[in-house]
């Protein structure tokens, strides 16, 4: 079901190098299809999606009636295309943070995992705001989503080309890094508290501060024998951040 939509969009492209535009709307249109029935985004995003949907319906509709026209179909075409790929991006992104959210973040984290090897495994980082609940509490929800917002910026701030960054969820993130073992992303995760140490909090709310504790794990250190396993690779980073937790918070745990 999930290649389904791609499929559909491959022969798209197909019929329309072929010149049968109509099938290439079909197809086109069973993408769109697929991907309003895969999608469960929170309220904003649907509404984000719904106003995409009605403008796709509005091109689909002007494309029937012009079928005859090719060179303006072929604009409508690329014009479906992207709005496909913004529904995608709608689907995969939490819209408080703009990290990619949980499915989006196990659909990859399963597809790296399964690339992985002993010799390049997948490292994986699971950071969580120290007392969340009690900067809730004290300031407020509205406050809680800036301490959320700061953070992710400040994850992304120290993110590799290629690397994962996701909003895990609640008060927990999630950086997945490709080739690489955990101490090399500990030394990031090492960074990334630093600059949340000197990130300027007080500005927000005098007496704020934020820290984070953070498991880190790696595929060719953490999985169980037979073929490298996501949800092991999680698990195992996720022990060690309460690990990280039980030693007094503001720590990073990378090691067994």
């Amino acid at each position: 079901h999930v290649n389904l939509p791609v499929l559909h969009e491959e022969l798209s492209a197909a019929h329309a190098a072929l010149g049968d535009h109509a099938a290439a709307l079909h197809h086109l249109s069973e993408t769109l299809r697929l991907e309003r029935s895969r999608h469960s985004a929170e309220r904003r995003q649907n509404l984000q999606s719904f106003e995409v949907l009605h403008r796709i319906q509005a091109l689909q509709d002007i494309a029937e009636q012009e079928r005859h026209r090719n060179d303006e179909l072929n604009v409508h075409l690329q014009e479906l295309r992207a709005l496909n790929r913004r529904i995608r991006e709608l689907g995969r992104t939490d819209h408080l943070t703009q990290l990619t959210n949980r499915e989006h973040l196990f659909h990859e984290g399963e597809r790296l995992a399964a690339a992985s090897t002993p010799q390049r495994p997948l490292a994986a980082a699971i950071i969580d705001i120290d007392h969340f609940k009690r900067i809730n509490d004290t300031w407020g929800h509205q406050l809680g989503d800036t301490v959320l917002q700061h953070t992710a910026q400040l994850i992304r701030s120290v993110a590799r080309p290629g690397d994962v960054t996701a909003r895990y969820g609640g008060e927990e993130f999630t950086i997945l890094r490709p080739d690489a073992t955990a101490a090399d992303l500990a030394q990031t995760c090492q960074e990334l508290q630093r600059r949340m140490h000197a990130h300027p909090w007080q500005d927000i709310i005098p007496d704020l501060r934020v820290t984070l504790s953070i498991g880190v794990a790696d595929t060719a250190h953490s999985a169980p024998p037979g073929p490298p396993d996501f949800d092991a690779l999680v698990g195992e980073a996720d022990r060690r951040l309460y690990a990280a937790k039980n030693a007094g918070r503001d720590h990073i745990r990378a090691e067994a």
